[in-house]
């Protein structure tokens, strides 16, 4: 029952957080910008703050375990291909002289080669049933 309403708690204050920003102008363009924006049709009003909270609990849960599926499936690929694991361990050392670096959302997207892995390791395992596209980023090369 506490973890509960802990876990209720750290929802509701990142709900409060996302509103404040949003309300500042500096929040940041993602699905949750979309639930605090939305109208409903009948009646044109916003989402109170409770159903705000359900839905990010429902997002929360669901990023989380998409997260450490992507993450499974990444660190599979790159255990069984010693090669990629070299060749994305140079790229991380090379950007980050050390671990507190690694924060910082900027550099992290500026490792090409990461991104790229994961990207490879959702499209080789979907976290979806059935069958996906896959479309080349504009420069990419696929052999």
């Amino acid at each position: 029952m506490a973890a509960n309403q802990q876990f209720r708690k750290y929802i509701d204050d990142q709900v409060n957080g996302c509103i404040t920003l949003e309300k500042l102008g500096n929040g940041p363009s993602n699905i949750f910008k979309l639930l605090l924006n939305h109208k409903d049709k009948e009646m044109g009003e916003s989402m109170e703050f409770k159903e705000l909270s359900d839905k990010a609990v429902i997002l929360i849960i669901a990023v989380s375990d998409t997260t450490g599926m992507a993450l499974t499936r990444l660190f599979f690929y790159l255990a069984r291909y010693h090669a990629y694991y070299k060749m994305l361990q140079q790229e991380i050392r090379s950007q980050f002289t050390n671990v507190k670096g690694i924060i910082s959302r900027p550099k992290l997207l500026g490792c090409k080669y990461m991104c790229a892995c994961v990207d490879k390791a959702l499209y080789m395992s979907p976290g979806v049933p059935g069958f996906l596209t896959y479309k080349a980023p504009e420069g990419a090369f696929i052999n």
